[in-house]
């Protein structure tokens, strides 16, 4: 009995001088506030951060999608040309044939008379 008292004793002197020893001569409550504005105030410094890289990230994005929806106009306009240009030059090779053709028909004509 006197074992367990002693035990109880001792363990509540240890209690008493780590108690003692956190917060020895300054409040503890002001530890708390001050670290949680310190906690608060990083926070919204980061997160002001985060929203500029985001807001620059968005305004970015914008331009990419403008340049795009331009360079495929671009891309549209040369396809038509190219069609244009493919039809164009099938046309002039069959009006070459048709030449080819008739220029053989004449020179077989000549030969036969």
């Amino acid at each position: 009995m006197k074992r367990c008292i002693f035990i109880v004793s001792f363990l509540a002197l240890l209690l008493k001088e780590s108690l003692a020893v956190n917060c020895p001569l300054i409040p503890c409550i002001s530890q708390p506030i001050e670290a949680e504005a310190r906690a608060n105030m990083a926070i919204k410094s980061a997160y002001n951060i985060y929203k500029a890289v985001l807001t620059a990230l968005n305004t970015s994005y914008i331009e990419q999608v403008a340049l795009l929806s331009e360079q495929i106009l671009l891309l549209r306009q040369y396809e038509a040309l190219l069609k244009e240009s493919v039809l164009r030059d099938e046309e002039i090779i069959f009006l070459m044939e048709q030449a080819n053709r008739l220029k053989a028909n004449e020179i077989t004509q000549r030969s036969l008379k």
